[in-house]
């Protein structure tokens, strides 16, 4: 079986070098990096699931047995692995929908706390960024490339899981009487809660050594 973490490098965003994906007029953005105790605190996997999990290569491992870090898009990933093994479903099937959604939770996490996103370099321009940033949603999209922006993850009565907007539509027509959720929101705002610090940083180069730098925290916007 394919190892799960390489497998969503594969679909996640569009990179350049080592996790950086190049911005326009001189800044980047990487998705922060945090290790495997973290990694428990952010998702709340069980350490026993953890070690289960390796032994399975559901993560991927460094050179000479070393286990690597995860970055933010991976931690969104483990989450919602543990999050459908909650739900019953097993880890080899849930992984491909982990996937998948990992994208669209890392969107709503950088957007649902402050301090979820800092911003780095020269005061004018961090200025400039973090204001675009906090002003609409297209920033976020245009670095995180969420593929689907609907709330919450939904199965009714067993069935396959979808996405909705409005868990209020499915209520006031009594369809179910039961159902499976996992709301992204919410699950991104405890992510980012938890992380206790930023999951991505923009960063301004320079080439003025001694050029003033300013740092700057998003604000949650959902």
């Amino acid at each position: 079986m394919k190892r799960f973490i390489s497998a969503i490098k594969q679909k996640g965003t569009k990179r350049t070098g080592e996790g950086v994906m190049k911005l326009r007029s001189g800044w980047s953005v990487e998705f922060q990096t945090f290790g495997a105790k973290e990694v428990l605190e952010i998702t709340r996997l069980p350490q026993a699931l953890l070690r289960l999990w390796r032994q399975r290569g559901y993560f991927p491992e460094k050179e000479k047995g070393r286990w690597a870090k995860y970055d933010a898009n991976e931690i969104a990933s483990i989450y919602l692995l543990y999050a459908f093994s909650k739900l019953g479903m097993a880890p080899s099937h849930a992984a491909h929908f982990a996937g998948d959604l990992a994208p669209d939770l890392l969107f709503f996490a950088t957007l649902s706390v402050d301090g979820a996103c800092e911003f780095l370099g020269p005061p004018s321009e961090v200025d400039v960024m973090r204001r675009e940033f906090d002003d609409s949603f297209d920033l976020a999209r245009s670095v995180i490339e969420p593929k689907d922006e609907r709330r919450y993850v939904v199965s009714v009565h067993g069935s396959a899981f979808e996405r909705i907007g409005d868990l209020n539509d499915m209520i006031n027509s009594e369809a179910s009487e039961y159902f499976s959720c996992i709301d992204l929101v919410a699950a991104g705002r405890g992510i980012a809660i938890r992380a206790q610090r930023p999951l991505v940083t923009f960063r301004f180069s320079t080439d003025q050594a001694e050029a003033p730098k300013a740092r700057r925290l998003s604000h949650g916007q959902t």
